[in-house]
């Protein structure tokens, strides 16, 4: 029994850890606003898997990481910030979802045709293909729990900062891809 709570206690301090990680990453970047900064979207990108709060452990979710060597951008980081977390929470969900055993999330960093391109890519439960047009008109939800808020705000803010978000599905059951350019 001592060992068992030593180890509970152990993974308790742990989460702990991450909570302030989170609190004081949260309170640095809301002090900064509308603010275009040089960036490294591959360090911008790992603190995202922190602020979305996905416990790799927990929720069994494998993270890959493929990025290529792209040089670092002026942007508006409290708005790419808004979009990766939010498309992160929606993959986390997605898995969650999933009766997959290997819930899978894929972060891609590349260049094609001069632009940077970010995928976030999962293999959970995937989206209709009815409901890839709607996805991100606001309040359109496909949670029970959803607002239809989330996607919305994240195409807009893609928008302002001159980009795009692409949504891609084979169906139900099936890989989901986000790309934002």
């Amino acid at each position: 029994e001592q060992v068992q709570l030593s180890d509970e206690i152990e993974i308790l301090l742990n989460n702990i850890e991450h909570i302030k990680e989170i609190i004081a990453m949260q309170q640095n970047l809301s002090k900064i606003d509308n603010i275009e900064q040089v960036i490294s979207l591959e360090n911008t990108l790992n603190e995202t898997l922190l602020i979305s709060g996905i416990s790799f452990s927990k929720h069994k979710i494998t993270v890959k990481k493929e990025f290529e060597d792209v040089k670092a951008v002026l942007i508006d980081k409290i708005n790419l910030l808004q979009i990766l977390v939010n498309l992160e929470t929606n993959a986390k969900d997605a898995l969650l979802q999933s009766d997959n055993s290997t819930k899978i999330l894929i972060l891609k960093l590349m260049t094609k045709n001069e632009k940077i391109i970010v995928q976030i890519i999962d293999n959970g439960i995937g989206i209709e293909q009815k409901n890839l047009t709607k996805i991100f008109s606001y309040g359109f939800s496909t949670k029970a729990y959803g607002h239809g808020f989330g996607l919305h705000s994240s195409a807009l803010a893609a928008k302002k900062m001159g980009g795009t978000l692409k949504a891609e599905s084979d169906g139900l059951q099936k890989e989901e891809q986000f790309h934002w350019e």
